[in-house]
């Protein structure tokens, strides 16, 4: 007897739970990762600042400067594309992170740049940026499946992590191939967006990802 009312009770709260992923929910959050990655973005700079007084200063090679600070131009891009990852997933596997995890991931995003300055004054850039990478992409995969307890969700944190890092040292060493490549990486991620949107519906008033 106690065991089925305990069991209706669960179901009428089931009934009415409140949505939590709603569509002013996503609004709310797609402004707040704008934000805090036009801030971070604007924190980077200040890191450029500091490489060009470290090079003037004989501290950092020329050539290391100009991979730097080519690196440091998709700063706003990375972080967004991370946040964003992020939201998706948090709506794919109903698992919350709040405004002060989204902060920290970000930092975490951004130190990176601070790290790589410091490093590649001792190594070579590349081996400056592999190590950098992994304690980054360590970080921020670890910190996730703490948050959510879900070895998928920082599973897939971790491979998208590891192709932006990937593409922006691709476009930093390329040169002239880095418009053509960086314009097909846009589209893809476009197309990406775009086949997302059409599995995103609403019931109840809550976001829900549906098969086609």
């Amino acid at each position: 007897m106690l065991n089925a009312i305990i069991m209706n009770m669960e179901e009428n709260m089931e009934i009415y739970r409140k949505p939590v992923f709603t569509k002013q929910w996503l609004c709310v959050r797609v402004l707040f990762v704008t934000g805090l990655s036009l801030f971070m973005t604007i924190v980077a700079c200040g890191f450029d600042a500091l490489a060009l007084g470290r090079k003037e200063e004989f501290l950092l090679k020329k050539e290391v400067y100009i991979l730097l600070t080519d690196s440091i131009d998709f700063c706003f891009a990375l972080i967004f594309v991370t946040m964003m990852t992020l939201i998706v997933m948090e709506i794919a596997y109903r698992r919350c992170l709040n405004y002060l995890q989204y902060g920290l991931t970000a930092c975490a995003l951004c130190i990176f740049y601070l790290l790589l300055l410091a490093m590649a004054e001792k190594m070579p850039f590349w081996l400056a940026y592999a190590t950098v990478v992994t304690m980054t992409v360590t970080l921020i995969t670890w910190y996730c499946k703490c948050i959510t307890g879900n070895r998928g969700f920082s599973g897939l944190v971790s491979v998208v992590l590891a192709l932006e890092y990937g593409l922006v040292l691709t476009l930093v060493y390329i040169g002239s191939l880095a418009l053509l490549i960086g314009s097909l990486s846009i589209f893809v991620l476009l197309s990406l967006s775009m086949f997302l949107s059409l599995r995103l519906k609403v019931e109840n008033n809550e976001l829900l990802f549906k098969k086609l």
